[in-house]
């Protein structure tokens, strides 16, 4: 809630929503962004061993490359995030400990905004790009249905004649 003016000194700013933000809602959306950048981890994990079992094809290569730089951004926003959420905590206190009025209000906050801020979700390790976009996979196993398009006709090929001719003459 805002301050009337009469209730405001040297400060102007509304503690509570500071210490909310510092310690609730900016450590919530870092979990969460944390928790994208791990499922994006995993999909690029699958993506590229697939990649590498169809032979690395440049498209799926650039897409991967895309990708890796895109997790890498979500990995980087964990860290962002929880850096703001100290920096908000910090100043709140700094307001609290200069203020008289301000340390009326923190006074008056629920215990869980009173106390230290719960430990902060930590940044994902980030996809490299390098290992995810050269050709193979560490992860891949052969794929022995992979085949090229030559081969594939001449098997196709086989399998027809081989049911035309089933029972018959060959």
């Amino acid at each position: 809630m805002p301050y009337e003016d009469w209730e405001q000194d040297e400060i102007r700013a509304d503690l509570t929503n500071m210490y909310r933000a510092g310690k609730e809602v900016l450590p919530q959306r870092a979990t969460h962004v944390a928790g994208v950048a791990d499922r994006m981890t995993t999909a690029i994990a699958s993506a590229n061993t697939r990649s590498a079992q169809m032979g690395d094809h440049q498209v799926l290569t650039d897409v991967l490359w895309m990708a890796a730089d895109c997790q890498a951004g979500m990995a980087a926003t964990v860290t962002t995030i929880n850096n703001l959420a100290l920096a908000v905590v910090a100043q709140a206190d700094d307001f609290r400990d200069r203020d008289d009025f301000a340390r009326s209000v923190f006074n008056g906050l629920e215990p869980d905004l009173q106390g230290p801020p719960d430990p902060l979700p930590t940044a994902p390790s980030t996809v490299d790009q390098a290992e995810t976009t050269e050709d193979g996979s560490p992860d891949a196993e052969a794929n022995p249905d992979v085949q090229s398009p030559e081969e594939e006709l001449e098997d196709r090929d086989l399998e027809l004649d081989a049911y035309q001719n089933f029972g018959g003459e060959d």
